[in-house]
């Protein structure tokens, strides 16, 4: 029996919902620009936990974009 796990279980509803907590999380990455706690709310929230990756590194482009742009909004608060 061909059993690959998480790749057989995926369906075109499960990919629609990935894709919407990768965005919400590339949102929350450029504005709060706060990784390690987005990560952990993310992750604590959802119960992804195969997901981990994908939003570490969704957190981590999404806050170096960001400070191209503009200070985050910690930082703007702090001002």
């Amino acid at each position: 029996d061909d059993d690959n796990g998480y790749l057989d279980s995926l369906n075109s509803d499960r990919i629609c919902n990935h894709m919407a907590l990768i965005g919400a999380v590339a949102l929350l990455g450029g504005i709060q620009r706060s990784t390690l706690s987005l990560c952990i709310i993310i992750m604590e929230g959802t119960g992804q936990v195969q997901l981990l990756i994908p939003i570490i590194i969704t957190t981590v482009i999404s806050r170096f974009v960001g400070n191209l742009f503009t200070e985050g909004l910690y930082e703007i608060g702090l001002h």
